[in-house]
């Protein structure tokens, strides 16, 4: 029986994953385009101005905290 329980659980909970996935990208439509120019800029290799984009999608989208920037420059320049 707590098999079952916990499979139910980690299969309800597998379900949200992708959704909070889609959360991390700006809903702010002048924020999505800034965004997608800090993917470009990380594709030519151009770490500085992409993190710099990034940092301006946050501004932009309106973020308490800047999740984009921290996620993503940390992940490309090694910091984690």
């Amino acid at each position: 029986m707590q098999r079952a329980t916990a499979l139910l659980i980690l299969l309800c909970t597998a379900g949200l994953l992708p959704a909070q996935e889609k959360s991390e990208e700006p809903t702010n439509e002048k924020a999505q385009k800034t965004y997608k120019q800090a993917q470009e800029y990380l594709h030519q290799y151009r770490k500085d101005a992409a993190l710099d984009a990034f940092k301006k999608a946050d501004k932009q989208d309106g973020r308490p905290l800047p999740r984009l920037s921290t996620q993503h420059g940390q992940v490309r320049h090694g910091t984690r």
